[in-house]
């Protein structure tokens, strides 16, 4: 794995905890899990940002904040262009890719994942604390890139020809019940270390070219919601992988918009 808190030409990096508690003060620690779980203990020094406020929900989608609603969210709890962002959770990197994902989306540079579950670093003597910070309001200025979000379009306009690949990382059951057409199964498990959130770096690039995947290809990430997939996508550009997107809103908007619209639908059994 790369050494923890070296900087990489990659916009994310795993972190140990021991990283974590040399830190200065511009740094801003983000437990994205519920609040009552943050109430009950957290990293020294963490905002509680949980997940259910930085992705929004349209119906049965999920997708990211517009740049309005993220620049009032980033000012709100004091993080700056500037700030240098670590997040962890509790669901082994999950919702705390997410996260990362929609900070690389508007723009933001020095993003840091702990590399364990909040549980594991409590049981290896973390330290906890129950109080919660100071935060002063701040000014948060989103750069769209657009390059790292998927949509509906353009996986159409993928499966029309072009050379991007599909990756599915939902688990395999829910993949065998429906996927979008020529996706790769990439189970987001297959990457999940013992302890830590990854495996080694070595073991996780032989299963992206296991399965079908280089450096160079371009590849849509996506599952049912777009939570998993922002495993994948994180796993992806932790290791140095940059021509990436996210399909947010993943499989449940394709599935619904590949259903047959209910006036046609008469119109076949009532020709």
């Amino acid at each position: 794995m790369r050494l923890k808190g070296e900087k990489a030409e990659v916009s994310i990096t795993l972190v140990d905890p021991q990283w974590i508690e040399k830190l200065g003060p511009n740094v801003k620690i983000i437990d994205v899990r519920r609040r009552v779980d943050y109430k009950a203990g957290h990293i020294p020094g963490a905002i509680s940002i949980p997940v259910t406020v930085f992705v929004k929900s349209i119906g049965r989608l999920k997708d990211a904040p517009n740049p309005q609603e993220f620049e009032d969210l980033m000012g709100k709890f004091g993080i700056h262009n500037e700030s240098l962002i670590v997040t962890y959770d509790d669901q082994w990197g999950v919702y705390a890719s997410r996260l990362l994902w929609t900070l690389d989306l508007y723009g933001h540079k020095d993003l840091y994942l702990l590399d364990r579950n909040f549980s594991i670093y409590k049981r290896n003597k973390g330290r906890v604390s129950h109080s919660n910070p100071e935060i002063k309001k701040s000014i948060y200025v989103a750069k769209l890139n657009a390059h790292f979000a998927s949509s509906i379009s353009h996986i159409s306009n993928v499966l029309d020809g072009t050379n991007e690949i599909i990756i599915d990382a939902g688990e395999r059951m829910d993949f065998l019940n429906g996927h979008i057409p020529g996706a790769i199964n990439l189970p987001w498990r297959l990457c999940l270390g013992k302890d830590r959130n990854f495996l080694s770096k070595e073991r996780i690039k032989r299963i992206f070219k296991e399965h079908g995947l280089s450096i160079d290809n371009e590849a849509n990430i996506y599952c049912k919601d777009g939570m998993t997939s922002a495993y994948i996508y994180a796993a992806l550009r932790i290791f140095g992988y940059e021509k990436v997107k996210l399909y947010s809103r993943g499989y449940a908007e394709w599935e619904e918009a590949s259903k047959p619209k209910v006036a046609e639908f008469q119109e076949l059994l009532n020709p």
